[in-house]
Order: structure tokens, then C-alpha cells, then sequence
């Protein structure tokens, strides 16, 4: 079976054959390469209990993937393993964040170690990791910030009850605090959702968009504050 044909019974469409085989490493590699790691990258994956469609999702998400050996892949899981997460945890992160595994230990453990200098205890930080696995791929200088003004502002339980929210920029929810302040909306433990809910939600229930909200309430990074 050729390359073009095995990667269509994945389910890779034509324009997504063509723009995977233009990536780095790929560009520069043989088909017939190419073809034999990923029916092992599948083989392996599918035997950890991932399915066919959810490793094409990985690799769409991380193209790279395709390029570990098993023996990699192998090293990866029980590294995560020795940091305290489950086998089914690691599979469920990784559906996610497949790129974890290109992580190596040392800067999965660096995260830990940053976000516990935040105050939390290490099962906390597993806990929010496990919630959003993305957090391994934000600077923590990007996390510190979010998480010191969720307790500026009196919402320091979010990034553990709420882990998810910790996706949305500072910038938008600044603006929108402000906007709500500005209206005389307490926003609190109880009534907090409304400052993290979809943008199109938000122009809806108060007639002001993303890019109105932030051009009059522009958040200013702490390097600015001191200028």
C-alpha cells in the first residue's frame, strides 16, 4: 500500500496529505519511511488503548509524532508515570496535548516546581495539569500572570475549580472585569462564569465586542507598570 493511499483509509483528505508531506521532517524524508512509522506509531498507540482516529487526531494536532520510536514513546509514558499521573491519565492528557510527548522530564518536572512556587501543593498541581494539559506548554510567566490577577480580584479558587479558564488571556479577562465594574456587576465567587464564557456569549448579553472591550480596557503587563 502507498503512502497517499494508506494515510486516506486514516482519514487524512487530500489537501492534508499534501500539507503534511510539506512539513519538516517529512519534506526530506522517503515515503516508504514515512508509511512504516506510522503504522508503527499506530500500532503502538492503539495497543495503549488510544483508537485508530484518536492517534489521527494526535498527529494532526503534533505531525511529529509520527517520527518517535516505540522505545521513545515508551520512555515518555513512564517518565509521566513517575511524576505521578495513572497510564489512563496519561492517554487522556496526551489526547489533548500530544505534543507531552516531546516533553522531556526535566521540563515537566521544572513546571511542576514553578507552579507549586505559586502556592500549590503538588497533588494540586497534577490535578490542574491532568484538567488542562496545556499548561505544560505555557510560559510560566504567561500562568504566574493570569493566576496573581485572578487573586487580585478575588477569584484565587478559578484555577483549581475552574482549571480551564486559565486558557483565556489576561487581556480579555481584565477588559472584561473593568467593563462589569464599570457597569456596577460584582463579580464574585458565586457569580464569576460570565467573565470566562464564549465572546460571542458576552457581545450577546451586553452589545460589546472583544475588540471593543479591549481597545477601551487595555491591560498593562507588569514590565509597562514600572516604566
Amino acid at each position: 500500500m502507498q503512502l497517499e493511499e494508506y494515510m486516506k483509509t486514516l482519514g487524512y483528505r487530500d489537501f492534508e496529505i499534501d500539507t503534511f508531506l510539506k512539513r519538516y521532517p517529512y519534506h526530506k524524508m522517503k515515503k516508504s519511511s514515512i508509511l512504516d512509522n506510522m503504522k508503527r506509531v499506530c500500532t503502538y498507540f492503539t495497543s495503549c488503548d488510544y483508537t485508530e482516529e484518536e492517534v489521527v487526531k494526535m498527529a494532526k494536532k503534533f505531525p511529529s509524532l509520527y517520527n518517535y520510536g516505540k522505545e521513545n514513546l515508551e520512555q515518555k509514558r513512564k517518565d509521566m508515570m513517575e511524576l505521578g499521573y495513572q497510564e489512563e491519565e496519561i492517554t487522556e492528557m496526551t489526547k489533548v496535548f500530544p505534543a507531552l510527548y516531546s516533553y522531556g522530564k526535566s521540563n515537566m518536572v521544572g513546571k511542576i516546581e514553578d507552579l507549586m512556587d505559586l502556592g500549590y501543593t503538588r497533588e494540586e498541581v497534577l490535578q490542574m495539569t491532568k484538567t488542562l494539559p496545556t499548561l505544560y506548554g505555557y510560559h510560566i510567566d504567561n500562568i504566574r500572570s493570569k493566576i496573581n490577577y485572578l487573586r487580585e480580584i478575588g477569584l484565587s479558587m478559578v484555577p483549581l475549580r475552574n482549571t480551564k479558564d486559565l486558557v483565556q488571556s489576561i487581556d480579555v479577562t481584565y477588559a472584561r472585569y473593568e467593563f462589569l465594574k464599570a457597569r456596577g456587576s460584582r463579580v464574585t465567587e458565586e457569580h464569576y462564569k460570565i467573565l470566562f464564557c464564549s465572546n460571542k456569549t458576552f457581545e450577546k448579553q451586553y452589545g460589546v465586542s472583544k475588540k471593543q472591550l479591549l481597545e477601551k480596557y487595555p491591560y498593562q503587563r507588569e514590565d509597562e507598570k514600572q516604566k
